[in-house]
């Protein structure tokens, strides 16, 4: 018996890498990862928060996103300065990271299409469907 037919958490990790490949390859000429853009994203449209807040809402373990922002900071994609609190960092995207945001929000949309095409409109809304059932 294959695991990966009979498992969902298996069988989610598998397509969530088929299509993360896909994403990739799109965002491959911005110089950007699917996960690096949805870290950037979601950057930008929280207007500057916090590590803490940012971990809860992507449902990112900290260490993790330390790691990455660290690699978008050495980017000089966002900046990280101390917040009112001192314990609590505020991120925000430099200039170079929105325009290079831009960019990449161009090739997401031709990604989000070919996911699109591939799974066609009405499996595609049937899974934002489903997904959505885990959020509880």
């Amino acid at each position: 018996m294959d695991v990966q037919t009979e498992c969902v958490c298996a069988k989610l990790r598998k397509a969530t890498r088929l299509v993360t490949n896909i994403y990739d390859e799109y965002l491959v000429s911005t110089g950007l990862k699917a996960t690096q853009y949805g870290l950037l994203r979601n950057i930008q449209l929280m207007e500057q928060p916090s590590a803490n807040k940012l971990a809860t809402v992507m449902q990112i373990d900290k260490t993790t996103l330390a790691r990455n922002l660290k690699v978008l900071e050495r980017r000089e994609l966002i900046r990280q300065r101390e917040g009112e609190d001192r314990r609590v960092k505020v991120i925000s995207l430099t200039e170079h990271g929105a325009g290079i945001l831009r960019a990449a929000g161009r090739k997401w949309q031709e990604a989000q299409k070919e996911v699109a095409t591939r799974l066609g409109q009405e499996r595609l809304d049937r899974l934002f469907e489903d997904l959505s059932a885990l959020d509880g």
